[in-house]
């Protein structure tokens, strides 16, 4: 859930900077249309029960910091998730 507010709040930041609103009620209104609209998808993704998303291989390497934050690691990461594709490919 913390990932998912910060994605929001990162989302309207960006949306702020791109537009720079010409005083503080366009930009009041702004942010508060964008969180209406983002808080709202988001309890809708939350609510439908029938979605099940399986959680793929290799997901808790993005989680881990030590990974993300080492190019080597990460070559090697990408580099064996595309061999595992080309293998899917001709299976």
């Amino acid at each position: 859930m913390p990932r998912c507010l910060s994605s929001i709040k990162g989302a309207v930041q960006g949306l702020m900077e791109s537009h720079k609103p010409d005083n503080g009620l366009l930009s009041t209104a702004l942010e508060k249309c964008t969180y209406d609209l983002l808080l709202a998808e988001l309890k809708t993704v939350q609510n439908e029960d029938s979605l099940y998303l399986e959680k793929s291989r290799g997901m808790d390497l993005l989680d881990d910091d030590s990974v993300v934050g080492n190019s080597d690691k990460m070559l090697f990461f990408t580099k064996e998730l595309s061999v595992m594709g080309l293998d899917q490919a001709k299976a």
